[in-house]
């Protein structure tokens, strides 16, 4: 299955979850927010949202400093 993740095309093995993204993404669940085709998706909603053929995904980092 193809899909768009932060503008890149990229092409998953199968179907699969924003949470199984993160995870195997290795990804710091705590610092980053996902879009999945322009809907903000809360962190609980992760491991029930699936991942479906053409999905725009974008996934923002919070970087702390000062």
């Amino acid at each position: 299955m193809y899909i768009k993740i932060n503008g890149k095309d990229q092409e998953l093995s199968g179907a699969c979850t924003l949470e199984e993204l993160v995870v195997n993404k290795n990804l710091m669940r705590n610092t980053i927010v996902i879009e999945q085709n322009g809907l903000i998706i809360p962190k609980k909603q992760w491991g029930r949202a699936a991942i479906g053929e053409g999905d725009v995904i974008e996934i923002i980092g919070f970087v702390g400093g000062g």
